[in-house]
């Protein structure tokens, strides 16, 4: 998801996530969060289309924001750390 927020991807995953602020024009809440799609089941609920956005927006703005991947795995791995215990 960080990859994808910072346009890290090749160019064939760009269609497989949005941001809130591609679907609306307006000013949202949430409009730099990843959106989550809708699904009608709980087998595509499971899913990483789901799961992964689902997560990255659950952390705080601090890890997701961070500059480079190398200190976002970092922060990422002292955050689940820290969770764990």
């Amino acid at each position: 998801m960080y990859r994808y927020k910072n346009g890290l991807l090749p160019e064939s995953f760009t269609d497989i996530f949005l941001l809130n602020s591609e679907i609306h024009p307006y000013n949202i809440r949430n409009k730099n969060s990843l959106r989550l799609p809708y699904y009608r089941t709980n087998l595509r609920k499971f899913s990483l289309r789901f799961e992964g956005p689902k997560l990255f927006n659950s952390l705080s703005p601090e890890i997701q924001n961070v500059t480079s991947f190398t200190q976002f795995i970092s922060e990422l791995k002292t955050y689940f750390l820290v969770k764990i215990q």
